[in-house]
């Protein structure tokens, strides 16, 4: 058993994947919707609004997750 780490290139979500997930509280996904849209989403404001509501989640991975995304957006935005 291998214990490589492999990187995937964060994929876009749509608003509506984003919020379904959300939603669900599907946290497998949760965790990665902070560095997703940070990536690839060009809404800076929408990014905002969904780390900061995520910054307070009950998951850690989650929470560390979205100030990353603010991280990205400010970066990739200039925001």
């Amino acid at each position: 058993m291998s214990s490589e780490l492999i990187y995937k290139e964060p994929q876009p979500m749509s608003d509506r994947e984003v919020i379904a997930a959300i939603n669900r509280d599907d946290v497998d996904v949760v965790r990665q919707i902070p560095i997703r849209l940070g990536f690839n989403h060009e809404n800076w404001k929408f990014i905002q609004d969904v780390c900061v509501r995520l910054s307070g989640h009950r998951d850690a991975f989650v929470r560390s997750n979205s100030l990353l995304g603010l991280t990205y957006a400010a970066r990739f935005r200039k925001r």
